[in-house]
């Protein structure tokens, strides 16, 4: 049983946006939202092209784990980026029982894409939050 090497690259290039996505939602300006929004379109093209493309499996058994990512991607895609355009504020960590504001440096924007781009909502990687 063999995984097909053609369907990881679109998962991690769809991963990539989605972290890049991930860190405009730190960035207070409105042009940051339009280039959220144009990002979300490779993003969802690349995680559609591992659900669907045409790769070659041996097996049902293993098809389950590129699938199930790639579904991941698409849903972080839609809840991250299409209804952030409605939404008053992104997500935002919760520390001691307060809402912290958002990142401001670029290592803390940096650990806030990933921690979105590897956790499900309202959950984090980082201790007290």
């Amino acid at each position: 049983m063999s995984m097909p090497t053609t369907v990881w690259p679109p998962i991690f290039a769809g991963g990539a946006l989605l972290f890049a996505a991930n860190y405009t939602l730190t960035v207070p300006r409105r042009s940051a939202a339009r280039l959220r929004v144009l990002i979300s379109i490779p993003a969802t093209y690349a995680f559609w092209y591992a659900l669907v493309g045409p790769h070659e499996h041996t097996s049902r058994l293993v098809q389950i784990l590129p699938t199930a990512t790639a579904m991941y991607g698409i849903m972080r895609v839609i809840e991250t980026r299409i209804v952030s355009v409605w939404g008053e504020s992104p997500p935002r960590w919760v520390v001691r029982g307060k809402v912290a504001p958002l990142p401001a440096s670029v290592s803390g924007r940096l650990a806030y894409s990933l921690d979105l781009l590897t956790s499900l909502r309202g959950t984090s990687w980082f201790k007290d939050t």
